[in-house]
């Protein structure tokens, strides 16, 4: 193969400050394939997550930003997989579910070392308890779990193994499936079936006596209440009466109190979904049996609870991912032509309108929006490389697709991996299967820094390249600092080249492609390098 001499010149730069946005992986977590980050929370100035490192399985870690300072918290189940789930912060603790070597999914707690990670109780000990959906009611962590005995019913905890009980069995011929709990007026709301009503609205205090059903919505078969927000003081969910099929519902917690708002189907269900509160109204998906799925809202009131725009006129448009930024909302949508794409509302159909057309031929898919420092940020499709980072500042100058300094595998935040954003002083942090990494944690940063006038520059001749065992650097002049990294971002080889020791070993790198950094002074220069 014939060598290539790389002449790499340095520029000089006038005084000025810039803003850099950086792309980088924090770890290598799992060096023979995919760490699978999943379930994000930040606590006591760190974040943690589930991952597998390859040999202790999926297991708690945590992370400050640093490469050495992610680490796994414990292996919990030794010789398999503890699977945690579920990340809350109760009382200045992080509570979770999680498997271990004796014990199926049970209740967990930490403090961040490894010595205080521990089961709160063995809740089934038979098999699993599934504790799961945690939320806080009155200083006390509530939870939907099994027993063994009375099957996936209302739990609470104080911490405590004595202080973890059930709270009710609501259903005593088998399981109620508590689920979607909220809370409103000092009490928890959520969906559970007695065993003879079906699937209704229930709420609880957090006593026995207090955790009752609120209203028989379906006196033939259960409501299924879902969706659950809240709006204008009151409680908003769908519902099926049996009478108007799954519509819009609200509450004030009374009985009486809790009725259809307006019947958006009468030929079907409206399977109203996706609530989110937007200028003053409150927004949601819904079917009215004609358009489709569409964006509709809501002042609360059955008059004012209406269609925004028929986006797909034939079809539906699905609007997905409602989300408010930068004075409108934004969602994903089809209208029938540009597929499924970034559109935005300000909630009149004039202002209800396609914002991104990020693959032409096709959709982007654009989903997972989070906001950052007064951007969106997005996973997004535009046809070239499959699902990769994309963010907008609300202009469509300032949308752009945000990508590290490596080449990219195809699909690099594809569906299956990407488990949503969070974030850490003032860093962005996300899952991606970026390169030959495979699936890890990355992060993203936009540095303020200034770039001062340069007096020196460096001018290199590095060759060969390909190499095999050596590369030679010409044109250096003084002490200069050479730093090889892989396409991972981890820097595999650091030394000082002068004019005379200028032959650096690669001989122990792998082959592939790594980058190379020759800094001098306030110069610095960069390029590719290949190891046969």
């Amino acid at each position: 193969m014939k060598n290539i001499f790389l002449l790499l010149t340095a520029v000089v730069f006038s005084t000025f400050t810039i803003a850099q946005t950086t792309v980088n992986i924090v770890k290598d977590i799992n060096p023979l394939g995919n760490s699978s980050i999943q379930q994000y929370k930040t606590y006591n100035g760190l974040l943690y997550f589930s991952a597998n490192d390859g040999t202790n399985g999926s297991e708690l870690w945590v992370t400050d930003g640093t490469e050495a300072g992610t680490q796994m918290i414990k292996d919990i189940c030794s010789g398999c997989y503890s699977v945690p789930t579920c990340l809350t912060i109760y009382n200045n603790k992080l509570y979770f579910t999680a498997y271990d070597a004796t014990h199926q999914a049970e209740l967990w707690v930490t403090d961040g070392t490894s010595a205080n990670t521990v089961m709160v109780k063995e809740i089934n000990p038979t098999t699993s308890s599934y504790a799961n959906y945690y939320t806080i009611l009155n200083g006390k962590l509530y939870f939907s779990a099994d027993d063994g005995t009375n099957g996936m019913e209302l739990w609470v905890t104080d911490g405590t193994s004595v202080g973890t009980q059930m709270v009710k069995d609501i259903n005593p011929s088998g399981n109620s499936y508590p689920y979607g709990f909220i809370l409103y007026n000092s009490k928890m709301y959520f969906r559970a079936d007695d065993g003879i009503n079906g699937y209704e609205l229930w709420e609880t205090d957090g006593t026995t006596i207090g955790t009752k059903m609120l209203k028989n919505i379906n006196t033939n078969g259960g409501s299924l209440p879902l969706g659950f927000t809240l709006y204008n003081n009151k409680m908003w969910f769908c519902a099926n009466d049996l009478t108007n099929g799954t519509e819009l519902w609200v509450s004030d917690g009374t009985a009486i109190g809790t009725q259809m708002i307006k019947n958006i189907n009468p030929s079907g269900d409206a399977l109203t979904d996706g609530f989110v509160v937007y200028n003053g109204s409150l927004y949601f998906t819904a079917d009215d049996g004609t358009n489709g799925f569409e964006l509709w809202k809501t002042n609360g009131t059955t008059l004012g609870t209406q269609l925004v725009k028929d986006i797909h006129a034939t079809a539906g448009s699905s609007p997905r991912y409602l989300t408010v930024f930068n004075n409108y909302l934004y969602f994903s949508a089809n209208d029938g032509v540009n597929g499924e794409e970034l559109w935005r509302t300000d909630g009149t159909i004039a202002g209800t309108e396609l914002f991104l057309d990020i693959n032409p031929n096709d959709g982007s898919y654009s989903g997972n929006f989070f906001i950052f420092k007064n951007k969106m940020y997005f996973a997004a499709d535009d046809g070239t490389n499959g699902f990769e980072l994309w963010r907008t500042d609300g202009t469509v100058a300032g949308s752009e697709k945000i990508v590290p300094a490596i080449a990219p595998n195809s699909n690099p935040l594809d569906n299956m991996f990407f488990q949503g954003f969070d974030t850490l002083n003032n860093v962005l942090y996300f899952a991606a299967n970026y390169n030959s990494c495979g699936n890890e944690l990355w992060k993203l940063e936009e540095n303020t820094s200034q770039i001062i006038e340069k007096t020196n520059t460096i001018n290199a001749k590095i060759f060969p390249n390909p190499a095999n065992n050596t590369i030679t650097i010409d044109g250096i002049h003084g002490n200069s600092e050479l730093e090889i990294t892989d396409v991972c971002g981890m820097t595999v080889l650091n030394a000082i080249i002068t004019e005379n020791e200028n032959n650096i070993s690669i001989e122990n790198l792998k082959s592939g492609m790594y980058f190379v950094k020759i800094r001098k002074d306030e110069s610095q220069t960069s390029f590719k390098l290949v190891k046969n």
